[in-house]
């Protein structure tokens, strides 16, 4: 299935770029969180987006991301013990 292109341009910093590596998060994720998630004022000027799991920290006055905080959730993969 393919994934329209979305318009907007969100530039990557090495410290966001790596950390999206880690929680295996695609700038897609981020550019569908700007464009349709929820968003909230955070510290400093900067903008908390939400969307289907993912979390990011946006600064509008770099157009930066500034930190992914989650990743989607993988139901298929989750294994819930009680």
């Amino acid at each position: 299935m393919d994934t329209p292109q979305l318009a907007s341009t969100i530039l990557s910093a090495t410290h966001g770029r790596q950390r999206r590596s880690e929680r295996d998060i695609d700038k897609v994720d981020l550019k569908m969180a700007k464009k349709y998630g929820m968003k909230q004022q955070a510290r400093h000027g900067r903008v908390k987006y939400t969307f289907r799991g993912v979390v990011f920290i946006y600064d509008p006055k770099t157009n930066k991301e500034v930190l992914p905080l989650s990743h989607p959730l993988d139901i298929a993969k989750k294994v819930v013990r009680m």
